[in-house]
């Protein structure tokens, strides 16, 4: 499985110069969530902010894996708590590569705002059900359906 992420971060606007702004993000924390599939190898390339490329080979049905990233404004020595007053634009592409389709792959990105109490949204792609989904708050399954590695 290969999950492709190219991101770029953008400034803020003059009209929101009062509104408190992140700092310029330096670089990205990886971290791994858990492994269950001992079998894998995992292999992440930061090229921040050129791409983020998470590569987890040999997996098995023995277990599933979850590694995260998050932006850093020192270095990807922390992960940057944005705030509920932070503005900010983020964009990327995610491709995730996943031969054979099934058993499922997913790849997705979280939206972590639990210390302003709004909580945890996911949006994930899928490779056997060709799904585009959203949790965390009511579920919610987008008309476009996904194809591995597009």
């Amino acid at each position: 499985m290969k999950l492709l992420l190219t991101t770029a971060l953008a400034g803020g606007l003059a009209a929101f110069a009062a509104a408190q702004l992140p700092p310029p993000m330096t670089g990205v924390k990886s971290t791994t969530v858990f492994k269950n599939d001992a079998a894998s190898t995992f292999t992440p390339t930061i090229n921040y902010p050129a791409s983020i490329t998470y590569d987890d080979q040999g997996l098995t049905n023995a277990g599933a894996n979850r590694f995260a990233w998050a932006l850093s404004a020192d270095g990807g020595l922390n992960a940057y708590k944005f705030t509920p007053n932070s503005f900010f634009q983020l964009k990327f592409t995610l491709t995730l590569t996943g031969t054979p389709i099934s058993p499922r792959k997913e790849a997705g990105f979280l939206i972590d705002d639990i210390g302003s109490g709004i909580g945890q949204s996911y949006y994930i792609v899928n490779t056997d059900a060709h799904e585009v989904v959203a949790f965390g708050g009511p579920f919610y399954a987008f008309p476009a359906t996904y194809n591995s590695g597009t």
